[in-house]
């Protein structure tokens, strides 16, 4: 199943356009056009109904955020607010992905079709990254340095070591190693 890959997401004389590609069509192949299915979202509900309907494809999965090398965080303002949001302790009750089918009565299919997943979902438009001083330390003792394509660089040497400003910004990178369990350490200020 393909999903969009979202470059840019704006609004103009009232219809929504947007420059996105299907994740399944290799190279990917952006189109910038009206999509209906929101412009209708945004005339009959308004803003809000538009910032609910984009941030619940983005929590599902089927909007994504275009990366020209698919480890960047992500940049507009909807996957950022769904990756911020995936790190608070509230969005285990709406996590589509714990969900267990086995049983009838689900809490998370509940609270799924009521308000409070709305409310939630709108929640993380407010959401900021938290700031500070970051390094990741993966569990062979190395800190992480950079990242490329093919490359996984560390150092033994915090001081050499990649400082982020932002928390999540090093908690989705340290994500994207599978071969090594990581923690994100934040540095004394002083």
């Amino acid at each position: 199943m393909g999903h969009l890959k979202i470059k840019k997401i704006e609004i103009k004389n009232n219809k929504v356009y947007m420059l996105a590609a299907a994740s399944n069509v290799l190279p990917l192949c952006y189109e910038y056009k009206e999509y209906p299915s929101m412009t209708e979202k945004l005339q009959k509900g308004g803003e809000s109904e538009l910032d609910f309907a984009i941030l619940r494809e983005y929590e599902s999965g089927c909007f994504q955020h275009h990366s020209e090398n698919e480890i960047s965080f992500p940049q507009n303002k909807y996957s950022k607010a769904i990756f911020l949001l995936k790190q608070q302790y509230d969005y285990k009750k709406i996590d589509w992905r714990l969900i267990n089918y086995s049983i009838k009565e689900c809490n998370i299919k509940k609270v799924r079709e009521s308000d409070e997943y709305k409310k939630i979902i709108l929640s993380a438009l407010k959401l900021k990254p938290t700031k500070g001083f970051f390094v990741i330390r993966y569990s062979n003792g190395g800190y992480y340095v950079n990242i490329t394509r093919k490359v996984f660089n560390l150092c033994y040497n915090i001081e050499k070591a990649k400082v982020f400003k932002k928390k999540e910004e090093a908690i989705y990178l340290s994500s994207r190693s599978s071969y090594m369990d990581a923690e994100v350490i934040e540095l004394n200020n002083n």
